[in-house]
């Protein structure tokens, strides 16, 4: 009898356990709110965003400089989604710019549906004939967010020679349109 009611005193605890770990808190109809904290003024160091909508928290670590993502909310089929985007630089003369988007629907809060980095600017040197030279590319990027995410990329590939009084020289030029849908 004593062990009967061991296992149900202990089976009654489970249960209660289980039910109240796998309680959904529905936060539909709850605002999304934004707040950025700047970290440390270094190189490497990320600003941050948190999100919060309800009870769901989730933090985005990105930047450079101590300087947090910039973002907008969009709406996408009447559904809310955060895009985010930032730049970061390398040694030697590169910088990339990275753009995300995030679910902020309260089933999938916070899950990234897109990711894309592309190389704003870059340099290379090489020796030619004994004259030092730089060649350097640079994109200049347009972002659209209408009924698509959009990347209007105008590159430039240019010729440096380390030479004083020489001009650089434009050796190559394009423009690239990619679209993706949502």
């Amino acid at each position: 009898m004593h062990n009967k009611i061991t296992y149900f005193a202990i089976f009654s605890l489970l249960l209660i356990n289980f039910s109240c770990s796998h309680k959904k808190q529905d936060n539909s109809g709850v605002a999304v709110k934004f707040e950025t904290l700047k970290g440390d003024d270094c190189h490497n160091c990320y600003g941050k965003l948190v999100v919060s909508k309800g009870s769901l928290v989730d933090t985005i670590k990105g930047g450079q400089w101590g300087k947090s993502v910039d973002y907008q909310t969009i709406k996408i089929n009447s559904k809310e989604y955060l895009f985010t985007s930032f730049s970061y630089s390398y040694p030697m003369g590169e910088r990339c710019n990275e753009y995300k988007i995030y679910s902020l629907e309260s089933s999938s809060f916070m899950k990234k549906l897109f990711e894309k980095a592309i190389t704003e600017y870059k340099e290379n040197n090489l020796t030619e004939n004994g004259i030092s030279t730089n060649y350097l590319i640079s994109r200049d990027i347009k972002v659209s967010l209408k009924d698509s995410i959009g990347f209007y990329i105008k590159m430039k590939v240019k010729r440096c020679p380390e030479i004083e009084g020489e001009d650089c020289e434009t050796i190559f030029e394009d423009t690239n349109l990619e679209y993706y849908t949502y």
